[in-house]
C-alpha cells in the first residue's frame, strides 16, 4: 500500500544531517525577532519605570524631608498603569514562541486584544480618578508644578498607546 504524503502549503521541508526539518514558510524570522524586540523594550521600559516608582514610594518619608511636604509623591498609580505594559511584552514572548512552532498563537494574539482594552480601561480610570494630568497630581501633589500641562502628554501617550496594543494586536491575530 503507497503512502501519500500530505504537506500544508505553509510548511516546507527539508532535508538534514539529522533528518527532515519542517517549517513554515509564512513566519519570516524578521517579523518573529521584531516581536521579540518589541516585547523585550516593553519589559524594559516597564521594569524600569516599577523600579522607580518603588524606590519612591519606599524612601517617601526621607524625599519629603528633603524637598518639602508640598510634594504628594504618590507613584502607586504610575507602578499600577506599568503591569499591563509588563504583561503586553511578556505576552508579546510567547507569542512569538508560539508563532514559531505554529500553535496557539492566535490566542496568544487574542488575549493581548483583551490586555489592550484593560490598559485602555485603566487609563480612562485614571483620568476619571484624578484628571488628564492624573501623573503630575498623584507625584507632585496640587502644587502648580502638578498642575502643569506638561502632565497631559503621559495620558494622551498611554491612550495612544493602548490603541496601538489593540491594533498590534488585530494584525497578530490575521497572521
Amino acid at each position: 500500500m503507497a503512502k501519500i504524503k500530505v504537506e500544508n502549503n505553509n510548511l516546507e521541508t527539508i532535508e538534514t544531517k539529522r533528518g527532515q526539518v519542517r517549517f513554515n514558510k509564512m513566519t519570516t524570522p524578521g517579523s518573529v525577532v521584531f516581536d521579540l524586540f518589541f516585547g523585550t523594550l516593553n519589559i524594559i521600559i516597564s521594569v524600569i519605570i516599577m523600579s522607580l516608582s518603588v524606590v519612591v514610594y519606599l524612601f517617601k518619608d526621607e524625599i519629603q524631608s528633603v524637598i518639602g511636604d508640598q510634594f504628594a509623591l504618590n507613584t502607586m498609580p504610575l507602578f499600577y498603569i506599568t503591569i499591563p505594559i509588563l504583561l503586553f511584552g511578556i505576552l508579546l514572548h510567547i507569542y512569538s514562541i508560539e508563532r514559531i512552532a505554529q500553535r496557539f498563537y492566535k490566542i496568544y494574539g487574542l488575549v493581548i486584544f483583551a490586555l489592550g482594552f484593560i490598559s485602555l480601561g485603566i487609563i480612562i480610570f485614571m483620568i476619571f480618578k484624578y484628571s488628564i494630568n492624573w501623573l503630575g497630581i498623584s507625584v507632585f501633589g496640587n502644587t502648580s508644578l502638578g498642575h502643569n500641562y506638561l502632565f497631559y502628554f503621559p495620558s494622551i501617550l498611554y491612550i495612544v498607546y493602548s490603541i496601538f496594543i489593540i491594533y498590534y494586536s488585530l494584525i497578530m491575530m490575521r497572521r
